[in-house]
């Protein structure tokens, strides 16, 4: 048609380049991007020059502070001795039996200190056997304690026979009668002795095999017992 436009087909008109997600950045960029971007966030932020240094000043104190935290490197020697930490009940000195069978066990602490009343008691086991007599003779150094009292008020013992102590003789006699009979279990109480650490040492008190018996329920035999000692220092 006349005075109308043709349009060529034959030329291919470039197309517009496609730009796909998920392409793989090249790495390191190139240096003006990292100048760019930086100057962008601080921008962005309206953070100084100056404001920027204390920035990361402080962001250096919060890391070295968490990381004190948990690794311990800068605690303070003296901070210890200004607040001391209770010291657990499994680190602090807990006077436990060292006897597993029938006898007589003496419990108290392995350290005593001068003129401080020290704590002993004196403990019964019969096993499976019923007792009708028990006998305990506890001895000690006079030269080290001075026995003040004997307390049998959370004692198992309702009858004594004989409940008396020598300072002279360093001797604590304890003869208890259970006419019904009784079958001591571990942890039983018989007396409470209360002793004066005189001078600083090691010492021991202990159960005097040769004097110290139980006596059975049914035949009135002496059944087989241990006897117990502890060394004691005295401070």
């Amino acid at each position: 048609m006349k005075g109308e436009k043709r349009v060529d087909f034959s030329t291919i008109e470039p197309k517009p380049e496609i730009i796909r997600n998920g392409q793989k950045q090249t790495f390191p960029p190139e240096r003006h991007v990292v100048d760019r971007n930086k100057q962008d966030i601080l921008n962005f932020f309206n953070v100084s020059p100056k404001t920027r240094i204390a920035l990361s000043v402080s962001a250096a104190g919060i890391l070295l502070f968490f990381f004190s935290i948990f690794t311990g490197v800068f605690q303070n020697p003296s901070f210890d001795t200004l607040y001391p930490k209770d010291q657990s009940q499994a680190s602090q000195s807990i006077p436990v039996p060292t006897m597993t069978g029938p006898g007589f066990s003496l419990i108290g602490d392995s350290v005593a200190k001068i003129q401080q009343p020290y704590t002993l008691d004196v403990n019964v086991n019969t096993g499976t056997e019923s007792a009708t007599i028990m006998v305990a003779q506890v001895r000690f150094d006079p030269k080290f304690f001075e026995v003040q009292s004997v307390l049998t008020d959370n004692s198992v013992v309702l009858d004594w026979i004989d409940n008396n102590v020598s300072n002279t003789d360093g001797m604590i006699s304890l003869v208890a009668s259970f006419p019904k009979g009784y079958v001591a279990k571990p942890g039983d109480n018989m007396a409470k002795i209360i002793m004066t650490p005189k001078i600083a040492g090691q010492t021991t008190v202990y159960v005097d095999s040769k004097n110290s018996q139980i006596f059975r329920m049914g035949d009135k035999a002496a059944i087989k017992i241990e006897h117990d000692q502890r060394a004691i220092e005295i401070k």
